[in-house]
């Protein structure tokens, strides 16, 4: 009862916190350690590459990757914290290990500058490079996972 009563208030404390309850009480899934992939639903896993990328940009230059994570749009949360590395409408996407501007193509039917399509899931699949020691992708092709 007691155990039960503390899982209680800190759901009540999440709530209020205007977050959710589950992420703070769950028993974690064996299947997705902290700091590798996390599901969002059935057969849909964000990856957690980029902070490889970013921690050893060398390591990966010229590299063909694919990145399941978040369209971010034109960095509207200040999530890469630098300048767009080519253009002016390069975009940034997001995973479980950071985030990365991509130049090139957009996603279809997402606006770089938007709140309102931040969040959804698409596929990525780049090439790593770099300009000026600022470590980008290169879309090669792009995949829109969950609606906006």
């Amino acid at each position: 009862m007691k155990k039960l009563s503390v899982l209680s208030l800190i759901c009540l404390v999440c709530l209020a916190m205007g977050s959710s309850c589950a992420n703070e009480t769950a028993t974690p899934d064996p299947a997705y350690p902290q700091g590798q992939s996390t599901p969002i639903e059935p057969n849909l896993v964000v990856s957690n590459l980029i902070a490889g990328i970013i921690q050893a940009p060398d390591d990966h230059l010229g590299e063909q990757v694919e990145i399941t994570g978040y369209f971010q749009g034109w960095d509207l949360l200040g999530e890469v914290g630098e300048s767009h590395p080519v253009t002016r409408s390069d975009w940034v996407i997001a995973d479980e290990g950071g985030a990365l501007y991509v130049t090139g193509m957009l996603p279809a039917n997402l606006d770089p500058a938007s709140r309102d399509d931040i969040g959804t899931v698409i596929r990525l699949t780049a090439t790593v490079a770099t300009r000026q020691e600022q470590v980008y992708l290169e879309a090669k092709s792009i995949e829109v996972l969950t609606e906006h």
